[in-house]
């Protein structure tokens, strides 16, 4: 029995994989401790197959991230606490980034429909998130003063149209009563 405990553990120390058993041979003691020793690394081979599907869902979701995809998550358990307790962070961040990109989109949306007043959670962010929605209140902002100066000077524009329209109006009734007065004496004259 020791002979193949030793053995055992001699094949396990130089190998990654948690496949390898301890033979059992016979019924003492040493058979007892390798069945344990057998029973745990059962655990840990299951707790390196969670951790492996975890680390393959991760891999996923970032490819997904890379394509722009931010509502993804890690549905995945792993097998070591460490591991799912950073998976649950991974989740959270990822929860956090889609709210940021939702906030971004609904600004956007507000200014494609000629709303350059949204209502821009500027504290709530910080980082490069905080740093664009910044970047957006001052473009809301901006847009807001160039539309409220466009409307001033279009009001102040379609006042100098309308005048300038009358004044064309009323050199155009004075031309004809000039081409009236002018034929009139060319009558004249002619007579």
């Amino acid at each position: 029995s020791i002979a193949h405990l030793k053995k055992g553990f001699e094949v396990i120390n130089n190998s990654h994989d948690t496949d390898h058993r301890l033979e059992l041979v016979g019924n003492d003691e040493i058979t007892e401790i390798s069945q344990c020793f057998n029973t745990y690394m059962d655990k840990l081979n299951a707790i390196a197959k969670a951790d492996e599907a975890a680390i393959n869902d991760i891999s996923r979701v970032a490819k997904q991230m890379e394509c722009g995809f931010v509502s993804v998550r890690i549905n995945a358990q792993a097998g070591s606490p460490g591991l799912q307790s950073s998976i649950r962070a991974f989740n959270q961040a990822l929860s956090e980034m889609e709210k940021a990109t939702g906030d971004v989109a609904k600004v956007m949306a507000s200014f494609g429909m000629s709303d350059f007043t949204p209502d821009i959670d500027v504290g709530r962010y910080s980082g490069e998130i905080g740093g664009m929605m910044t970047s957006l209140q001052g473009l809301s902002e901006s847009m807001g003063d160039f539309m409220a100066l466009l409307s001033k000077h279009g009001s102040a524009l379609n006042s100098g149209a309308t005048t300038l329209a009358g004044a064309s109006g009323d050199l155009s009734s004075s031309s004809n009563t000039q081409a009236s007065s002018l034929e009139e004496t060319a009558a004249a004259i002619a007579e």
